[in-house]
């Protein structure tokens, strides 16, 4: 099964809060948006993910390159 993660916003509307970060690096409970979304797919065996990014996209392929 495949997964696609919309990922390329810039976040606007939480900038206050994003500190220039792409709000899929937001933590709660010490573990990023991306990285939970990724780790819940993986748990259902979905493990053909495709992330779509944009804003920072650098963030994520360093992020990426390290799961």
């Amino acid at each position: 099964m495949q997964a696609i993660i919309m990922a390329a916003g810039f976040g606007s509307r939480v900038e206050k809060i994003t500190n220039n970060m792409p709000k899929s690096f937001l933590e709660i409970n010490d573990e990023k948006l991306i990285e939970r979304a990724i780790r819940l797919l993986r748990e259902r065996d979905i493990n053909d993910i495709t992330v779509v990014i944009g804003y920072k996209s650098q963030l994520f392929i360093e992020l990426l390159d390290e799961k």
